[in-house]
């Protein structure tokens, strides 16, 4: 705001009037005081409001004397004083201001003159203070949007949105402003979730002055579904339809028997669930129906469709089949209402496929497949499955081994034990069985057989019919096959081929059979010479699968590499030896 100069107001009066004192005769020197207690408007200004109202003030003079209103921006329009002249004496002056309707302040000067003497009061009135808008409605739809508003104001001022607007109308700009100029304040309304029409304030305030812009938004009904479509299986299932609202909807089940709402839960304006119970699809076609969620109150509405599968059939009238080495042919009849595959899974390709084919509709259909001959193992084992595409696969099993097989092609016994051969049968035939050496092993009508000495026979196992037969061998061991001896430990210095004395060698006599040996004499044999030394004496047993070690040290001569050490042992009556090298 504009605000006149003081000091050039008054150098402006002192140059424009003229004030003539006469002295009297007794040359009175002029003076004007303030009486004691009134205000000394004289070295302070007079201020006013930008009302109409009046003020006075009080001197003395002891000439006469007159006041005048300086003509400072329109002062002579609004300032007045009363009375303007007097003789000596005290006075009281009454100085009346308009009210100020303009927006800005305005001042002037009040001189009062005696003789020669000279005072001023200054003058001061407020400006008219003010804040406007250009509009103070706005409509604003639904879905929300932004709003301006021109503010002309010649005071600070700030845009206060009341607490419970906050969630809802926001502010876009900001500007405080002093004079009477204009700014474009924006605002931002928030989509409505709101059913009815709400109305929120703006306030524009400074001072004293308040201006309310009102923000009328339209509502609507919100319906919301996080899913309009379900495809379900034909087994009973619980759907959950998750629905956002403003208000209170409802729902129109379709006229089908196998959908049916849970009512066990309640509905209220807010995101809630609507439960519904689906009964078993036990036709052999698809069914579907939808339901309506909608406002009462309006058009608005929401379809949910539901589609439930028909009870899908896929049907094997037989899963297993075996064969023995020679193969053959299998039928698989098929069940099915869908759409199915199969693959074979075995390895190689001796499982063959006679017929392919695959069929939609509830109809029966036959597939033929070849086994082919069993050449070199005893059994196989393959698959096939048929494949659809709602998880209903089912397998065929097909087992191919031979009437009859050894479950073990070879095995050791030792002499003059016994055993059982352990034979695979798949035909009610007798079996009968053979022995290709019976110096090494014997077998029975029941399929014992008996070690009798060292070396390796075939044994041979018949059906009745001399169709189906297999083999095995049986290797025959004494105990020397499940002895022996190992160097285990050595510290030496060998010079020229010779172990100097001080060294030494550790020698281990391993029984690895189910038998106990008795283990008499360790001997060691030098390399060169062949003769033998440190005999020593053990007569200990060594246990079935044991390990025992002994030490020997070099003497003061040395012995030649290669060095032997022989170990004595006996088992049934029988004495055995078994060497170990050193090099």
């Amino acid at each position: 705001m504009k605000r006149i100069n003081y000091l050039a107001a008054i150098l402006m009066v002192a140059s424009t009037c003229l004030i003539n004192v006469s002295c009297s005769s007794d040359d009175i020197t002029p003076e004007i005081q303030i009486p004691e207690g009134c205000d000394d408007f004289f070295t302070r200004s007079m201020d006013f409001d930008s009302d109409a109202s009046e003020h006075e003030f009080t001197f003395s003079s002891n000439v006469p004397w007159t006041i005048s209103v300086s003509e400072t921006r329109a002062g002579n329009s609004w300032l007045t004083v009363n009375p303007a002249r007097g003789e000596a004496g005290t006075h009281t002056i009454s100085v009346k201001a308009e009210k100020n309707t303009t927006y800005d302040d305005r001042n002037a000067v009040i001189t009062l003159a005696a003789g020669d003497s000279i005072r001023r009061v200054i003058v001061n009135q407020k400006q008219l203070d003010a804040i406007t808008l250009t509009t103070d409605r706005f409509e604003v739809p639904v879905e929300g949007g932004e709003i301006e508003v021109e503010v002309k104001a010649n005071i600070d001022y700030e845009v206060v949105i009341p607490k419970e607007f906050q969630d809802w109308i926001h502010k876009a700009t900001t500007a405080n402003t002093r004079g009477l100029t204009s700014s474009t304040q924006r605002f931002t309304i928030d989509k409505s979730e709101e059913y009815d029409k709400r109305e929120g304030k703006i306030i524009v305030k400074g001072k004293d002055k308040e201006e309310v812009i009102t923000v009328y938004q339209t509502g609507g009904g919100i319906l919301t579904l996080t899913q309009n479509e379900y495809i379900i299986p034909s087994e009973t299932q619980e759907i959950n339809i998750e629905v956002s609202s403003n208000f209170d909807y409802s729902v129109q089940l379709p006229n089908v028997d196998w959908i049916k709402e849970d009512l066990s839960s309640t509905r209220g304006i807010s995101t809630h669930t609507i439960r519904l119970k689906i009964a078993e699809n036990e036709t052999y076609e698809d069914r579907s129906a939808v339901i309506r969620i909608y406002d009462k109150n309006s058009s608005l509405s929401e379809n949910v469709l539901i589609t439930q599968s028909q009870k899908n059939v896929l049907l094997i009238d037989k899963k297993e089949y075996e064969f023995d080495e020679y193969g053959g042919t299998f039928t698989v009849n098929v069940n099915s209402n869908v759409y199915y595959w199969y693959s074979v899974f075995s390895d190689y390709d001796w499982i063959l496929e006679n017929e392919t084919a695959s069929t939609r509709s509830l109809e029966k259909k036959t597939y033929s497949f070849t086994i082919s001959e069993l050449k070199d193992d005893d059994e196989r084992m393959g698959s096939i499955t048929f494949f659809a595409s709602n998880n209903l696969g089912q397998d065929v099993i097909i087992k191919q081994r031979r009437a009859i097989f050894f479950n073990s092609k070879s095995f050791d016994l030792p002499v003059g034990t016994e055993k059982v051969l352990d034979l695979t049968c798949i035909t009610a035939q007798e079996i009968s069985f053979s022995s290709s050496d019976t110096s090494v092993a014997t077998i029975d009508n029941n399929g014992r057989v008996k070690a009798v000495g060292r070396g390796t026979t075939t044994i041979t196992a018949t059906t009745t019919d001399g169709k189906h037969s297999c083999k095995c061998d049986v290797n025959v061991r004494d105990i020397t096959d499940f002895v022996s001896a190992m160097v285990v430990g050595a510290s030496t210095w060998c010079e020229n081929g010779v172990i100097r004395n001080g060294g030494y060698l550790e020698w281990a006599f391993l029984n690895k059979s189910s038998k106990t040996v008795r283990l008499k004499t360790m001997e060691i044999i030098d390399g060169v010479s062949g003769i033998k030394d440190s005999q020593m004496d053990i007569f200990a047993d060594a246990e079935p699968n044991s390990l025992k070690t002994y030490k020997y040290t070099v003497g003061y001569y040395g012995i030649h590499t290669p060095v032997i050490c022989r170990f004595r042992y006996e088992y049934n009556g029988k004495e055995y030896f078994v060497d170990a090298l050193y090099n």
